[in-house]
């Protein structure tokens, strides 16, 4: 889309600048120690921001919660840091015959891949 109607498309909220990222590159180039360190303090400022000790997650849906309730399922800060730093450091992708783990970047198609670039640009 060219750059003029985009903004014909924003003028009700008036866009100041417009800013394009090269994900193709980005993907492929985070650095795996930079993004578990910068993801660790984004969920930190979360739950301090929420002041929240829990996110219980159901079949439906998921919200902040200071208490434990039997059968919902419920994350602390700690397991949700280990959980997103396991995703990363376990990632592995087919190549031909070969499975290769991958040990910088992102691979462009899992599920995660566009929340952990995105999460990455704004870092």
């Amino acid at each position: 889309m060219e750059v003029h109607k985009l903004m014909q498309k924003s003028a009700k909220n008036k866009p100041r600048n417009i800013i394009t990222y090269d994900f193709s590159t980005l993907y492929t180039s985070i650095p795996h120690d930079k993004l578990k360190h910068e993801i660790k303090l984004l969920v930190e400022q979360a739950f301090n921001g929420m002041n929240k000790k829990y996110v219980k997650v159901t079949k439906s849906k998921a919200y902040w919660s200071n208490t434990k309730t039997p059968h919902t399922f419920t994350v602390t800060y700690n397991t949700l840091t280990h959980m997103i730093e396991w995703l990363i450091d376990n990632t592995y992708v087919t190549v031909g015959n070969q499975v290769l783990r991958q040990t910088i970047g992102i691979p462009m198609g899992t599920d995660c891949a566009p929340f952990l670039a995105s999460l990455s640009v704004c870092l």
